[in-house]
Formats: C-alpha cells, sequence, structure tokens
C-alpha cells in the first residue's frame, strides 16, 4: 500500500511537471472577436479597456501584445511594467496599480478556463473574483502564456502576501 501511494505521487509529480513545462510553451491571441481588460482600482473601482483582437499584430505573446497595444493606443493612458523573472515576464505595476513589493503584488483572473489555477497541496481552494456578471478565476500560467480569444476578460488587482 505504501509503495502504491508512492508510485501515485510520483506519477501525480511528473503529470503536474509536465503540464508546468506545457504551460510555458507561450499563450495566443485569437484572430478575431473582442477581450477586455480590466483594473481594479485600490477603491474597489474598475477601470475596463475593450481591444479588438483583429488590431493585434503578434498573436504568440498572450496578454503582452494586448498590454503593448493599449501602452500604444492614443485614447489611453495606460502603461505597464514587468520584470523578468527567467520564468517569463512578472508584472510590477500595471494601469494606476503600484503595489508595494514588499507584502503586495499583482494578481491575475482570467475568465479564460485553459489558464485557470488549479488546486493543489499549498492551494487548495483557487481565488475568483466576481467582474458584473462574470466570475473570474486566479490565473494559473503569466502573462505570456495566457490564452485570449473573443470574450476573454482579464482582470488585475493588488492582493497582499
Amino acid at each position: 500500500m505504501k509503495n502504491l501511494k508512492r508510485i501515485l505521487g510520483l506519477l501525480l509529480t511528473a503529470v503536474l511537471l509536465l503540464s508546468s513545462l506545457t504551460a510555458c510553451l507561450g499563450g495566443s491571441v485569437g484572430d478575431n472577436g473582442k477581450a477586455t481588460v480590466v483594473i481594479e482600482k485600490s477603491d474597489g473601482s474598475f477601470v475596463s479597456y475593450e481591444v479588438d483582437l483583429a488590431k493585434i499584430e503578434n498573436k504568440d505573446g498572450g496578454m503582452i501584445p494586448i498590454l503593448d497595444y493599449l501602452v500604444a493606443d492614443e485614447n489611453t493612458e495606460f502603461a505597464y511594467k514587468t520584470n523578468d523573472t527567467g520564468y517569463g515576464a512578472y508584472i510590477t505595476e500595471i494601469d494606476t496599480l503600484a503595489p508595494d513589493e514588499t507584502k503586495e503584488y499583482v494578481a491575475i483572473y482570467t475568465s479564460a478556463g485553459e489558464d485557470f489555477a488549479v488546486p493543489s497541496e499549498w492551494s487548495p481552494v483557487v481565488p475568483t473574483v466576481t467582474y458584473g456578471s462574470i466570475t473570474l478565476t486566479y490565473s494559473g500560467v503569466g502573462l505570456s502564456s495566457m490564452h485570449i480569444t473573443d470574450g476573454t476578460v482579464v482582470l488585475f488587482r493588488v492582493e497582499g502576501f
């Protein structure tokens, strides 16, 4: 029985490792439709940006080309900053959000099911937030590994650790 548990544990570890490596292969942006980027401000209000996916030239960078498009848009004052951690881009500031890096971070929530975080031993419950009538789930992938298609909503907010 002990050996069976050990084998199952090793098998589960291998599956999780393979799925995490697959997630690092990179995200994508759909050819058509619209996606929404939402910023939850510190007072609980929201600012949203709708993006026409047909206008995004780089379809391989997940959320990064969407954010770059918003930065270049003359009609917005949108900005963001990232650090490259060697595992991909880690967002440090976005729009008006600038967390205290000693105790806060920018959390990412999404409506794209393939990007949802999954429960684990360390986090048995995956956080969700509600935006309008949509329940968004904590992202289990980084910015450049996200999958953005027609109707995708991605929400950024500051959370503590």
